[in-house]
């Protein structure tokens, strides 16, 4: 099913989850932190980050919160996006 939905994107995904990791090791950050820090950077926040149910995923998501990303580095991390079909009913 994964495959069916995110099939088309891998390549395009794999090389924005190297430019995470790339520069969360740069900063000293997991790529959780990062990422959160990401998307709290964004105007506004209109959809919740669910799932955490261990205690490292509450401490990375509160660690994130102080993070803060220079405009290169949103630049960095979005430059490569390629938004996904919707999926499902429309």
């Amino acid at each position: 099913m994964a495959q069916n939905k995110y099939g088309a994107n891998k390549e395009a995904d794999r090389l924005i989850v190297d430019r995470l990791s790339e520069l969360a090791e740069k900063r000293g950050l997991t790529r959780t932190q990062l990422a959160l820090a990401r998307l709290l950077h964004k105007e506004p926040v209109v959809s919740p980050v669910i799932g955490s149910y261990r205690m490292s995923h509450l401490e990375d998501a509160a660690n994130a919160v102080p993070v803060r990303l220079s405009p290169e580095e949103m630049t960095f991390l979005k430059e490569l996006y390629m938004p996904h079909p919707i999926q499902g009913h429309h």
